[in-house]
């Protein structure tokens, strides 16, 4: 179809810096690898105790509106117990030739198992969105910053040519949702976020692991673009937008 029905996938994630999300409010969000811990059938003692560390993480300090998920996820495994159990049994031999083939059987056996989607892959992960504001954070799109533009090019050409310069000056200042700043603010909003990521990993009682950024886009990219069988690569621009390769397709 030249225009397939439904409407663009819409998302607030404006980028990927180092290791976190910027969003458009200039809010920075991270993600982290959890290592859950099996209680079904522990003490109840132990239960509460893990109940109650994660109560503490939760009720810590921080900016009105920070968002923590957990997200545990399930898809397929391609085989991933079996390329380990190969890699352990690399450097050793079997000196038994008739052992040695039907541990190969077995194997095979196994991986077409595995091809077949027999095995599932499942997941923890935490994600914390922190909301930071500064003090310019308004007065850099819309109205704030149309009608101090016009007064300045008011001001050096008159008033001779006003209706093209409103159309110019609309056109330049046209607000798009995405919050601009300094680069000096942005790294004291980025200090701000990374204090609170710090916080959430001292707290958290779960063994975490922090998503680097190439971890993060395959994250963020795959839950957008379901039906991609591959991430693109990002190229090294400096607050690249990222939302045309998260909304590039249709849903109805």
């Amino acid at each position: 179809l030249g225009r397939p029905h439904g409407q663009k996938r819409e998302t607030s994630i404006a980028g990927v810096c180092d290791g976190a999300m910027r969003h458009t409010d200039g809010s920075y969000t991270c993600a982290w690898e959890a290592q859950p811990v099996p209680t079904m059938l522990a003490h109840e003692q132990v239960v509460e105790t893990r109940c109650n560390d994660l109560a503490r993480m939760l009720a810590a300090d921080k900016p009105p509106g920070t968002m923590i998920q957990f997200r545990f996820s399930s898809g397929r495994d391609p085989g991933s117990a079996i390329v380990k159990h190969l890699v352990a049994i690399d450097d050793l031999s079997l000196s038994h030739e008739e052992a040695a083939r039907l541990h190969v059987m077995n194997v095979d056996f196994y991986a077409t198992l595995a091809a077949g989607g027999a095995y599932r892959h499942q997941s923890l992960s935490l994600w914390a969105r922190v909301p930071v504001r500064q003090k310019g954070d308004d007065t850099n799109s819309g109205l704030s910053a149309f009608i101090p533009a016009v007064l300045d090019e008011m001001g050096r050409r008159g008033i001779a040519k006003l209706p093209q310069t409103i159309r110019a000056i609309w056109a330049e200042t046209a607000d798009d949702s995405v919050v601009r700043r300094l680069l000096r603010d942005e790294r004291e909003a980025r200090e701000k976020a990374e204090k609170v990521f710090r916080l959430i990993e001292r707290e958290c009682p779960l063994p975490l692991r922090r998503f680097d950024h190439e971890e993060l886009w395959e994250a963020v990219y795959l839950g957008h673009r379901q039906n991609a069988q591959s991430v693109p690569i990002l190229p090294y621009v400096y607050g690249l937008d990222v939302r045309n390769y998260l909304c590039g397709e249709t849903i109805e």
